[in-house]
This record gives structure tokens, sequence and C-alpha cells, in this order.
């Protein structure tokens, strides 16, 4: 996975009903997005038919994935700390990646974490045009 990751995974958006993970690769790989709950139960995944849909091919070693998992439910939980888990498929095998021994999880998670609140109190906003 090291030598596969270029950029991210970055959280792009997340709603209620939604959340998108942006990363990219150095070449095409199936993926799966998997939004986990705190006792580690699998609460969405991205459907790895719409694969195709998400990825953009940039260049011969530039691969850029916008992987989207909607929820079981109606909605995800709010006010809960909730992770996400990038799982590689190949052939009829399941291969989570290590995000944690790449330094990107916090202290001692196991996986990214991202929190959705029930109501927004301050929004921050930001541009890079003028």
């Amino acid at each position: 996975m090291t030598s596969t990751l270029l950029a991210g995974p970055i959280v792009r958006r997340v709603t209620k009903n939604r959340v998108c993970v942006w990363l990219a690769t150095s070449h095409p790989v199936n993926l799966k997005l998997e939004i986990l709950n705190e006792d580690r139960q699998v609460l969405a995944s991205s459907n790895p038919a719409d694969l195709k849909l998400q990825r953009i091919t940039a260049g011969k070693n530039l691969h850029i994935y916008l992987l989207q998992a909607r929820p079981a439910e109606n909605s995800f939980p709010v006010d809960r700390l909730l992770s996400y888990r990038i799982v590689e498929l190949e052939n009829d095998t399941e291969r989570n990646w290590d995000l944690r021994a790449s330094g990107l999880t916090y202290g001692d998670q196991e996986y990214p974490t991202f929190f959705i609140p029930d109501q927004l109190s301050q929004v921050l906003y930001g541009s890079c045009r003028k």
C-alpha cells in the first residue's frame, strides 16, 4: 500500500447521508471505503460496482479516487466518533490498508476518525481565490 498511495486519504465531504474520501494512487486498484462505528461495526461501504465512476486516471501513474459510502440505515449517527478504513479488493480477498503504520491516524486509533455534529455551531470557509 505505501508504494501505491500518493496522496490522502482525505475526508472530503461528510453529511448525515454520505461520506466521501479522496485519495490518489500510483496505479489503479480496486478499493472500497467502509465507515465504522465505535464498536468497529460497518455502518456503510462504497459499492465496488461504482468504482469506475469514482476513479479518474489523470496520468500513467496518477489515479484519483472519490470513494463514497452511504449508510445502510437512513443516516449516520451524529455526535459520535466514527472511523473509516480503505479496503483493497484483489480477486476474492479483501485487505485493509494499514493507515496507522503510515502515520495517518490520531494517537492509538486503528483507523482515521471523524465526527458528524448534530448541529453546526461554527462554520469556517476558506478560498484560494484572490
